[in-house]
């Protein structure tokens, strides 16, 4: 008899078991949907990269001096990273402008145009390992990750400290 009642309680608990786990799967589909729709909704900032990036090529095809045109993935790069989630709260609005920006402790995220030809001039192909001294914001380093194999960060101060 005592087995009987443990043979039938397997099945109820295997019942609840696949029904709580089907709830958990219903309730990580409903959080990871409002975490993409939230991240989308926050992304209200897409026109102006596009805008900056336009920019961009505008300048580097009138430039001269062999530089007339940017990579196509350096673009691409450049419309992908949210150069606004790099600069402090207070100077979002200026974000996407050509211009260089305050970040703290006397460094500036450089501007849009300097980080798009220094990213060209590089040449970083999709196997290169890129080691960057000196972060910063960590924009210049969010365009390059998008290039390159991998990354490797080393900020200015762990720089100066380190033996010669």
């Amino acid at each position: 008899m005592h087995g009987q009642r443990a043979h039938r309680a397997r099945p109820a608990a295997l019942r609840v078991a696949a029904c709580v786990a089907r709830a958990l799967a219903a309730a990580l589909i409903l959080i990871l949907g409002a975490l993409a729709a939230s991240a989308i909704a926050k992304d209200d900032r897409m026109s102006e990269r596009h805008a900056m990036v336009e920019a961009i090529e505008h300048m580097a095809s009138s430039m001269g001096g062999g530089v007339d045109h940017i990579d196509p993935r350096v673009l691409a790069a450049l419309r992908s990273v949210p150069r606004h989630e790099f600069v402090p709260r207070e100077l979002s609005h200026m974000a996407y402008s050509d211009r260089p920006l305050p970040i703290g402790l006397g460094q500036t995220i450089s501007q849009p145009f300097t980080v798009a030809l220094m990213t060209d001039l590089l040449q970083v192909k999709p196997s290169d390992r890129v080691l960057e001294i000196g972060t910063g914001s960590g924009y210049q380093a969010a365009v390059l990750s998008l290039s390159a194999r991998s990354i490797r960060l080393r900020s200015w101060r762990s720089s100066a400290r380190a033996p010669r």
